[in-house]
């Protein structure tokens, strides 16, 4: 699919309230492939079915046909493949598809989808306190990001570097020392993610005011607020329900068995959310 059939199908999109993250999907994977060339990233459409039911988010009968006869994925070569953000009512045709090609699913993840209402994100008003500075993340920013993300794995910095560079986010920083003490970073998916607040600065609401501007600026994209949250992860669940965020569905990363081990697992399953 070419970067205008993207735009129609976000704006297409852009107010289901069930697939409320696929419009930013689609519109934050176009201005991806426009912000960096080289950019891993693709949007098809089995058998050409995006003009009559949508893209990848498709009717039943569409994504079982897709797969089946799509010849983008070699099952075989591709060391390593993953459906990520596959919802819920989905799920079960993604499953049968595996077993159908006789692959092994090595693990499986399930996240909250949480979406804002768009009245509520442009009332906030971001109050920031005096002892910080509130701008745009850098990429050089990713270097420190990186030290504080409890994961580390060959390549993190290069990820977080691209990603601020591609799609930006935004941080708190202190006045006094110029230290970045809270952040936030949109996902490849167009989604509010990467929320971290370092540990001497917590419980002060720096990740609050952050991701309130983060959902004001994706309304004014004509976007829904959403965020994904790990079913496991309650604490983060509080939290953004407590700032407006609310519970609309389920979705999976189902990540396959890889046939050799690779760097890019390390990168996609822990980071990507």
């Amino acid at each position: 699919m070419d970067d205008a059939d993207l735009i129609i199908m976000a704006d297409f999109y852009r107010d289901h309230r069930q697939l409320c993250y696929a419009s930013s999907c689609l519109h934050n994977g176009s201005r991806l492939k426009k912000a960096i060339n080289t950019f891993p990233i693709r949007f098809i459409s089995p058998v050409g079915a995006w003009e009559v039911n949508g893209t990848f988010f498709m009717i039943v009968e569409t994504i079982s046909n897709g797969l089946g006869k799509t010849q983008r994925i070699n099952f075989e070569s591709t060391k390593y493949i993953v459906f990520k953000d596959i919802h819920h009512s989905f799920h079960y045709l993604i499953t049968n598809f595996i077993q159908s090609k006789g692959l092994e699913v090595e693990t499986e993840e399930t996240f909250h989808i949480l979406r804002m209402e768009k009245d509520l994100a442009l009332d906030f008003n971001l109050n920031v306190p005096e002892e910080v500075q509130l701008r745009s993340l850098q990429p050089d920013d990713a270097y420190e990001i990186r030290a504080y993300w409890p994961y580390f794995y060959p390549q993190t910095d290069d990820y977080f570097r691209i990603l601020i560079q591609a799609n930006g986010g935004y941080g708190l920083f202190s006045k006094k020392d110029g230290e970045l003490l809270s952040w936030a970073i949109k996902t490849m998916s167009g989604t509010i993610g990467y929320v971290q607040t370092v540990d001497r600065a917590q419980k002060r609401g720096y990740a609050t005011i952050i991701v309130r501007l983060m959902a004001k600026e994706m309304v004014f994209e004509h976007q829904y607020p959403v965020i994904m949250v790990p079913t496991s992860d309650y604490d983060s669940l509080n939290f953004f329900e407590g700032i407006g965020f609310q519970m609309v569905g389920l979705c999976h990363n189902i990540y396959l068995k890889q046939k050799k081990p690779t760097e890019v697992r390390s990168i996609i399953s822990k980071l990507i959310k």
